[in-house]
């Protein structure tokens, strides 16, 4: 019905029986869903699943590393109580802090680098004081 055909097995890495069993289905789906009426729900259902992965290939391996193996993430204002700052200031400053992606396109704070952020802002007030001359 949609002009779609199978793509062909390569010889070696080929289309997994996985693969194609879900690709037929999503194609059986898209078909119920046109008989239904109901093909731009899906479809825009189905383009949502494959921004999303294309997100998830697409952001740094360090921000993937992270989303997986991190502990909590913060919203603005959990981070703002944190920093001890205000969410604007959060808002205004979001650039230079450690920030989560949601493939949602929302954002969020990941409580591990926010800690490391501190600590290195910390390390280097204490390193660097003004009011002492190094001549």
């Amino acid at each position: 019905m949609f002009g779609v055909c199978d793509p062909e097995p390569r010889a070696e890495g080929g289309w997994s029986v996985t693969r194609r069993e879900t690709i037929a289905a999503v194609r059986s789906a898209a078909q119920d869903a046109a008989a239904a009426g109901e093909l731009p729900i899906f479809l825009a259902e189905l383009e949502r699943v494959r921004v999303e992965a294309v997100l998830a290939i697409a952001a740094p391996r360090e921000e993937r590393s992270a989303v997986k193996g991190s502990g909590r993430v913060l919203s603005v204002d959990e981070a703002a109580a944190r920093l001890g700052r205000s969410r604007w200031w959060i808002y205004r400053h979001k650039a230079t802090l450690p920030i989560t992606r949601f493939p949602t396109g929302g954002f969020g704070f990941d409580e591990r680098r926010l800690e490391r952020w501190i600590e290195n802002r910390t390390k280097d007030r204490t390193n660097h004081d003004p009011f002492t001359s190094t001549t």
